[in-house]
């Protein structure tokens, strides 16, 4: 092997953008149960900026949205706090991801 393979960091804007298209995966898997999922720039940004590091670029950042969009979202139907026909939009209050079922 005698090629070098140079990985430049992302830019904020790019590891957002990743993020939002991430986001908008969970949302089209939620419209076959009938489930709108509404994320909020802030929530993205949010989840983003507890993982984030230059040192390992966007992988971390599916974990993270999974633990925090994917498996919360799970939980919540399990315990039927979300259901089929519902929205649920993810924001930020207080420096904490919200939750809310409407």
């Amino acid at each position: 092997m005698d090629d070098v393979i140079v990985f430049t960091s992302l830019s904020e804007q790019e590891i957002f953008e990743i993020g939002r298209l991430m986001a908008e995966e969970y949302a089209e898997d939620l419209k076959e149960k009938n489930i709108l999922l509404k994320v909020s720039d802030d929530a993205v940004k949010h989840i983003i900026g507890e993982n984030y590091d230059d040192k390992y670029g966007a992988r971390p950042l599916r974990r993270s949205m999974q633990t925090n969009i994917e498996d919360v979202l799970s939980e919540m139907y399990i315990k039927n706090e979300l259901k089929d026909g519902m929205m649920v939009m993810i924001s930020v209050e207080d420096g904490t991801l919200k939750y809310e079922c409407i």
